[in-house]
């Protein structure tokens, strides 16, 4: 039991000392670091391959060129089993449209191209410009089955635009546009597919 307090404690200390004396973080979850890795670049993105130890990280190079790599985790130490460089910085990628017997990641570039990559080629498999100005995010839906719906994409990018892509066909399913009277067109800088329990249920949100 807490000892009683001078009544002129200030009351930020009096609480400050009940806080202390009930709080036990003993049992709370931890976070542990595995590894650490030194970049010559800067990174965008980091993406879990689905099902494996393996990550892809995304990034731009100081000359402006897109960093693609595959790290595997290993003992505890990270080790690089593919690395790629592409025409643009990559801002963001997803799996979430890709089954997970494929595991095709799908990314969105500093110059507005989305693409598709095959992820131990290092190829794309689908390329098309999504938006006029620099990609600011990207994220899937689909990947659990057909009775989730078609696998579809979607991005967001400095002009202000939200499209929702088919991988089969070059044109958006949906392209939401700012107004063409707008002065300012704001940003979108983040998209989320959501609400997929079945074919037809589909969410999406959009961050400006």
């Amino acid at each position: 039991t807490p000892k009683p307090q001078n009544p002129k404690t200030p009351f930020w200390k009096l609480l400050n000392l009940n806080l202390n004396s009930i709080m036990d973080t003993t049992d709370a979850p931890q976070i542990l670091q595995h590894a650490t890795q030194s970049l010559a670049f800067t990174p965008f993105d980091v993406k879990w391959i689905p099902s494996s130890s393996r990550f892809c990280l995304y990034g731009q190079a100081p000359n402006a060129k897109g960093i693609f790599n595959i790290y595997q985790l290993n003992d505890g130490k990270l080790d690089l089993v593919n690395e790629w460089k592409k025409p643009d910085g990559i801002k963001s990628a997803t799996f979430r449209a890709s089954p997970v017997s494929i595991r095709d990641v799908a990314t969105i570039d500093m110059k507005g191209m989305l693409h598709i990559y095959d992820i131990e080629r290092g190829v794309s498999k689908f390329s098309v410009q999504a938006h006029a100005q620099m990609g600011n995010s990207i994220d899937g839906i689909g990947s659990k089955g057909t009775e989730y719906g078609a696998p579809e994409l979607v991005t967001g990018g400095a002009d202000g635009c939200v499209r929702v892509w088919d991988p089969r066909q070059q044109a958006p399913v949906v392209s939401l546009e700012p107004s063409s009277n707008e002065p300012i067109k704001p940003d979108c800088w983040a998209v989320a597919f959501g609400n997929g329990f079945n074919a037809e249920e589909r969410c999406l949100a959009a961050g400006y």
